[in-house]
């Protein structure tokens, strides 16, 4: 189980003491790795890891494409990544990992949103394009691992359900931001 954070900010630079904070906090949910990246100030990207597929640093996240454009943070298990690894692969994507979040990564930016309709398991994530300054926010179509999102004051916070405690307040589900998209649930 890992654990994903994230924050976009709309106004103000945010204090990057108080992400670190939010991002010890999910320490107990990946004490293999801990990382985050972090954009003008405003986008926040943060990851906790437990290393179940592809143990090598290299699948260390937050991950980045190739091109250095796209990141994500992603939690979970992608059941048939492989198949899509070797359907992604003949379409001419090259893989420097072999875990499904670079699956999930190369995807999402072959095929954009509509790739999460194709994948099979459990998961949570967050994907950034550092162009557009997009964030895709997604969760599987259950729910089993959950994306809880809370607006605050200065921005957006996206993370488990401990987030509240990061954030200072209770999270809720479903609140939206400028900028910020939920994948839709395909059920």
């Amino acid at each position: 189980m890992c654990g994903i954070i994230g924050w976009i900010g709309t106004g103000a630079p945010f204090n990057n003491k108080n992400f670190d904070s939010a991002l010890q906090d999910l320490k107990h949910r990946g004490p293999n790795h801990r990382d985050f990246v972090v954009f003008d100030n405003k986008v926040f990207l943060g990851h906790s890891r437990l290393s179940i597929i592809d143990l090598d640093s290299r699948s260390n996240q937050p991950m980045k494409s190739n091109c250095g454009r796209y990141w994500i943070v992603y939690n979970g298990e992608c059941f048939n990544y492989s198949a899509l690894r070797e359907e992604l692969s003949k379409q001419g994507v090259v893989f420097q990992t072999s875990s499904d979040t670079e699956v999930l990564l190369q995807g999402l930016i072959l095929e954009g949103e509509s790739f999460i309709e194709r994948v099979n398991g459990f998961f949570a994530f967050g994907f950034y394009d550092t162009v557009t300054e997009e964030i895709l926010l997604g969760r599987d179509r259950l729910g089993i691992k959950p994306l809880y999102i809370y607006q605050s004051g200065d921005g957006l916070w996206a993370g488990p359900a401990t987030l509240g405690v990061a954030a200072g307040a209770a999270p809720r589900a479903g609140a939206n931001l400028a900028g910020a998209r939920r994948a839709p649930s395909p059920l």
